[in-house]
């Protein structure tokens, strides 16, 4: 499902919470299809949560005198479970979840069954969008996605 990427650890991303390991498209919708640009997911995170689960996870007040590019590096930090400055794969599931949840807490689920075939699917569909995320970010091709390759990659989406 991965590849032969090496992958350990957590999950996302409290979603990413931090479902956050963002750029500031504010209240762009997330897709599951794996085929609709979900590398570019990273870039269309909603700012207003991110700010809050940056200031909610390291209690700093986050106004207009915080850099974007400093709330980049809290957002990417916060899904760093293993605090190597690097995303794996499980990192950036647990961050795709963590929006996920964000999302479903907004909308109520109306059974548990249903919800846990939707997880399901979702976790299928997550899984080859973090594959396509890897591969779009990951330029050393190590598994890892580091936060100057991250930085790369918001950068290079800018100009286009």
């Amino acid at each position: 499902m991965f590849s032969n990427r090496p992958i350990s650890v957590l999950l996302f991303i409290t979603f990413l919470c931090n479902s956050h390991v963002l750029g500031h498209n504010s209240n762009k919708a997330y897709h599951s299809d794996p085929n609709s640009g979900q590398e570019h997911f990273l870039e269309h995170q909603d700012i207003g949560h991110i700010k809050q689960d940056i200031k909610d996870q390291y209690h700093v007040e986050v106004d207009e005198k915080m850099s974007e590019e400093d709330i980049d590096f809290y957002n990417f930090k916060m899904h760093d479970y293993d605090q190597n400055l690097l995303l794996d794969g499980l990192e950036l599931l647990v961050a795709f979840q963590h929006v996920h949840d964000h999302e479903a807490n907004s909308k109520h689920h109306a059974e548990t069954n249903q919800a846990q075939v939707n997880w399901n699917e979702k976790f299928e569909k997550d899984s080859l969008i973090i594959d396509t995320v890897l591969k779009a970010y990951d330029l050393n091709d190590d598994g890892l996605i580091s936060f100057e390759e991250y930085k790369h990659q918001l950068e290079k989406n800018k100009h286009h």
